[in-house]
């Protein structure tokens, strides 16, 4: 039984990178040598194992067989796998390198070179199989994008054949989810998107965001500068500039975004001209938005519709003005002690009068001091 070290551990060691993950490949073993170890199976679809002291995965070598369409449409193999045959079935030749127990280097798809040259390239023609390698690319662009990395031609066209081919329409909506999350994660999402634009694939799948102009992902760009981390905000970042609540709401709905991503992506939208000049609107009408948004009750939401905007509106000293008087004023409406003019009254319909009263009394202060 040997086992090595492969993909991105391997990419990332040569690359001059931290480490965040290593990964070990096993040949000539079998699921009972990895149990009688003491290693813990996880893998369903194949024998996968934790290590029983690291819990670093280790998976059998194996190979892959096309039966059907999609990303699920293979079955596996683990009887006399060798090395380069595991190594083959990996998608970039860049994540299909190995390191032996010895620190010898197994490159049998001249991934080192690539690495050298930068290039995202295909290991083989069986790329095409597998539909999920189309975003994988595309986030692997925008991962390392900083490190000027491109993507070969040739696998740019295998790329399309796959979108063209109709296989993205066998993708789930949560497989597809993730990628987006995992480009997100990225320093340039950017490219992720402009990569799927370029092959086509958003005329199959979220198709709104292929109408996204570069200069339409520029908060998203200024985002991800500031070092922004958090999914929700680069989600309505992404989607704000469509303008449009229902195309905004299709979106959500094909990626089934979690609950809190599409309240923030929605109320982006819906309240824009009212966060970016607040000045225009009457203390009624204030009082009345901020309660729509949920601002006095949820401060975690607020917290981050108020980050959205900020990065949306960072090149503009008067929307940034106005969306710090909004905060002003919810900060001072949710600290203001109401008890002492309520105390005394035992109508609820008298009592919320006062408290309005005294909300709108608030927010005119708060107004005057700017």
């Amino acid at each position: 039984m040997k086992t090595y070290l492969v993909g991105g551990a391997v990419r990332d060691k040569l690359l001059g990178l931290k480490v965040e993950d290593r990964d070990w490949l096993v040949v000539d073993g079998s699921s009972q040598e990895m149990l009688d170890k003491g290693f813990i199976q996880v893998g369903k679809r194949f024998p996968v194992f934790l290590h029983p002291e690291t819990y670093e995965e280790y998976a059998l070598a194996r190979t892959e067989i096309k039966v059907d369409k999609g990303y699920q449409g293979f079955t596996f193999n683990t009887e006399d796998v060798r090395l380069v045959d595991d190594l083959k079935r990996r998608d970039l030749t860049i994540n299909a390198m190995a390191i032996d127990e010895d620190g010898l280097l197994h490159d049998p798809f001249r991934g080192k070179k690539d690495i050298e040259s930068r290039t995202l390239r295909h290991v083989s023609n069986a790329f095409c199989e597998d539909p999920l390698r189309v975003l994988r690319v595309a986030r692997f662009a925008a991962k390392f994008h900083y490190l000027g990395f491109t993507i070969a031609p040739a696998t740019q066209t295998l790329m399309r054949t796959i979108v063209a081919n109709n296989e993205l329409e066998r993708l789930s909506s949560e497989r597809i989810y993730q990628e987006f999350i995992k480009a997100f994660s990225t320093p340039n999402p950017e490219i992720f998107i402009q990569t799927l634009q370029n092959t086509g694939v958003f005329k199959h799948i979220v198709s709104p965001l292929a109408k996204l102009s570069y200069k339409d992902l520029s908060h998203i760009i200024h985002a991800k500068t500031q070092n922004c981390q958090q999914t929700d905000i680069l989600f309505a970042l992404l989607l704000f500039p469509l303008a449009n609540e229902v195309l905004i709401s299709k979106v959500l709905s094909q990626l089934r975004t979690p609950k809190v991503t599409q309240i923030l992506c929605l109320e982006t939208y819906r309240y824009h001209h009212f966060f970016s000049n607040i000045y225009a609107f009457s203390e009624q009408e204030i009082l009345r938005t901020l309660k729509a948004a949920n601002a006095l009750r949820n401060t975690q939401s607020f917290d981050l519709l108020i980050y959205t905007f900020q990065y949306i509106y960072h090149e503009h000293p008067q929307a940034l003005a106005s969306i710090t008087l909004s905060q002003n004023i919810v900060r001072a409406l949710k600290e203001y002690n109401y008890i002492a003019e309520i105390k005394d009254l035992k109508n609820k319909k008298t009592i919320a009068k006062v408290v309005e009263k005294t909300q709108l009394t608030i927010i005119q202060q708060a107004i005057e001091k700017t």
